[in-house]
């Protein structure tokens, strides 16, 4: 579509990006490099290997991981009889947020997290960024699925700075990719 993420913006700008991609999401553009994960497991261990082997100077952890993950490996030789009950452990997804800057090569990493609500009041928005910024985040962007418009770039999202107060307000991804750059 004629959405422009924050990815597209910071490569237009001249930055060099790396992408840390889920299989399923759309493809790199050119210019940015990108690593493709399936699980959180292989996240988790590109997060780890990728931020000690470079110095960022900035995180944007876009995107929820899975909160769980299937506690048993399921044998996929074994066909089961289409009657047949099964059942799924979940294990807890440990939260990547908090570990990002200690894995970092650069200790002077800006985090930057996001936050998605669904119909939250000022309240109940106010605490989600705020846990976010407790949990390791130096700044955290916010929108609420309430807010969203008809077109893909009418999605207004508020910059929140450390100590929890909103910096800037923006609706298409390349006025929030400016804020965030300042």
């Amino acid at each position: 579509g004629s959405e422009m993420c924050i990815r597209d913006s910071f490569v237009l700008a001249g930055h060099e990006v790396l992408l840390l991609r889920a299989r399923t999401a759309a493809p790199a553009p050119p210019l940015c490099r990108e690593e493709v994960f399936s699980t959180f497991a292989e996240l988790d261990a590109a997060l780890t290997r990728i931020l000690a082997a470079e110095s960022f100077d900035l995180v944007l952890h876009a995107a929820a991981v899975g909160d769980f993950s299937a506690g048993t490996p399921v044998d996929r030789s074994a066909k089961l009889p289409s009657s047949a009950a099964i059942s799924i452990d979940l294990r807890p997804n440990p939260k990547l947020l908090p570990q990002l800057v200690a894995r970092s090569r650069n200790p002077a990493v800006i985090v930057v997290a996001f936050k998605l609500t669904r119909g939250a009041d000022e309240p109940r928005a106010r605490d989600a960024v705020r846990a976010l910024l407790a949990s390791g985040a130096h700044y955290v962007v916010h929108n609420d699925l309430a807010q969203r418009g008809a077109e893909p770039d009418d999605f207004p999202s508020t910059l929140h700075g450390p100590d929890g107060s909103p910096l800037a307000r923006c609706a298409p991804r390349p006025e929030l990719a400016a804020a965030i750059e300042r």
